[in-house]
């Protein structure tokens, strides 16, 4: 939870990079092989990092968006524009509270495997959006990363 907490607010301050004539909007999906991907529950972001020529990551300028239920997410931090260009995406979920996933199974607890595992930090996930000036919709597919 606290983490959730922190990457909302470090969205919320360095998401105003993204404002400018040139800027573009970005709302879109979350999905793995097709199926919608929601939060089910948990709270979950999406980190937007712009990315440099070489691949490596924009220190100090990324934006943030929160994953509803249905896999849908909108950027709408800093009149929801980014600046044009190519964004690493990291998935975080909270790990803790109800709804995550810990299940009893009588005298021990086991945990659902984190689904957003493999993209949950700028080192691991290989998802990438483009976006452009003007309105942009993508969807991001787990199953098929584009990094």
């Amino acid at each position: 939870m606290k983490t959730l907490a922190y990457a909302l607010v470090f969205g919320s301050i360095c998401g105003a990079a993204g404002c400018g004539a040139d800027a573009g909007t970005l709302k879109g999906s979350v999905v793995d092989g097709g199926k919608p991907v929601g939060s089910e529950g948990q709270q979950v972001s999406l980190s937007f990092h712009p990315m440099k020529p070489d691949g490596s990551f924009d220190e100090g300028n990324c934006a943030t968006a929160a994953l509803n239920g249905n896999g849908s997410f909108e950027f709408v931090a800093s009149g929801g524009t980014l600046k044009p260009g190519r964004y690493k995406v990291v998935i975080a979920a909270a790990s803790s509270g109800a709804g995550t996933g810990t299940q009893s199974t009588g005298k021990e607890k086991s945990k659902k495997p984190d689904r957003f595992a493999g993209h949950s930090t700028f080192a691991a996930s290989k998802l990438v959006v483009t976006v452009e000036a003007g309105k942009n919709e993508v969807v991001i597919d787990l199953s098929k990363p584009t990094g």
